[in-house]
This record gives C-alpha cells, sequence and structure tokens, in this order.
C-alpha cells in the first residue's frame, strides 16, 4: 500500500534539488514556502494533462430544487472532488457553472476526473509529480535555471513512461471494421 503524504512528495523534489526535507507546510524557509504554494495547483495541473485512470469516477448527480435562470430546466451539484467532465452516462447535453451542472434531462449520471488522496497515486505518477515540482521550485528555492531545465527534461521523459503505463490498465479499442473499410475506400 502506498503511504505517500504531500509533504513527503514535496520533500523528495527538494531533496532532488538538495534543499532539506519539510516536516510541514508552515515551517519557516522557501522549501515550504514553494511547497505550500505550488503543490496543489501542480497537482490539478498535472491531473489535468491527461485523462489517468486512476482519477475517473462515476457519479449519480443530486438534481437541486432552484431551477436554471435560463436555457436548461435543471441543475445538479457537482461532486466536491470533482476536477474536469469526462462525459455524461447518456452523451445529453449540458453545461457547467461554478460547482453546478445545468442540463435538460430529470436524472444525470456522469464520469468525471477527481482528485484522489496521495495514497491512491501509482509510484509512477508520484514521480512524475516529484520532478514536475522540483522544476517548478527550482528557480525560488535555488536560483538556478539549470536545475530547472534539468527537471523538466526529467519530467518529460518520466510522464511519458508514466502515460504508457496508465494506459495498459484499460483494454485496447477494438478497430471498427467498418470504418477501417470506409477510410480505405
Amino acid at each position: 500500500m502506498n503511504t505517500v503524504s504531500a509533504i513527503e512528495i514535496c520533500s523528495r523534489a527538494l531533496i532532488l534539488l538538495g534543499h532539506s526535507p519539510i516536516a510541514s507546510f508552515d515551517e519557516p524557509g522557501a522549501g515550504a514556502q514553494v511547497s505550500s504554494a505550488f503543490y496543489e495547483s501542480s497537482l490539478n495541473s498535472l491531473i489535468n494533462s491527461h485523462r489517468w485512470n486512476f482519477t475517473k469516477k462515476k457519479a449519480e448527480l443530486n438534481r437541486l430544487v432552484a431551477t436554471p435562470l435560463n436555457d436548461w430546466d435543471y441543475q445538479y451539484q457537482l461532486p466536491t472532488d470533482y476536477i474536469n467532465m469526462i462525459k455524461t452516462a447518456d452523451d445529453s447535453d449540458y453545461d457547467i457553472q461554478q460547482d453546478k451542472l445545468l442540463s435538460n434531462q430529470t436524472s444525470l449520471e456522469i464520469d468525471y476526473i477527481f482528485r484522489p488522496e496521495e495514497t491512491q497515486f501509482p509510484p509512477l505518477f508520484t514521480e512524475t509529480l516529484e520532478f514536475y515540482l522540483a522544476a517548478k521550485f527550482a528557480i525560488p528555492v535555488t536560483d538556478s535555471k539549470t536545475f530547472a531545465e534539468v527537471y523538466i527534461g526529467f519530467y518529460n521523459q518520466q510522464v511519458k513512461k508514466a502515460k504508457a503505463v496508465d494506459s495498459q490498465s484499460v483494454p485496447a479499442n477494438q478497430l471498427n471494421e467498418t470504418y477501417y473499410n470506409q477510410i480505405r475506400q
């Protein structure tokens, strides 16, 4: 079982830069300060960069009593861990405004991207995040553009590996012969 925490991930990124590990986001020093400032936004950015299989979730949304002002018949509350929409179960039209989903459907199920706990991160994703953070932390912590460039290079290599492994957790799509025959003509 993965027991890594946000502090441990940030500490490893800082260690890559030759900085001491941190024990808290609240402690004094540049390491804790940049970790606190950039961790969550960096994580969300990395999660949004790819439809990672470990971040996919399904939910039946709760319809709200209030009716939307224009265009839509119903509004639904998005889950608290929601980051980004994948699709509705019936591929119906919708609009997302703030933390609400607007639709003309009387009930709604969605597939979406959520923010998992660090203990749910696959090891390659964790390492990818550490390299990404090291690249972001490099200039504020070390004042070294070279460190930033080195770690963005490591990140670019690592994210390819992580995406490749992640893609193996679902079956490969079978080629639709009709479509294939159409494009051959």
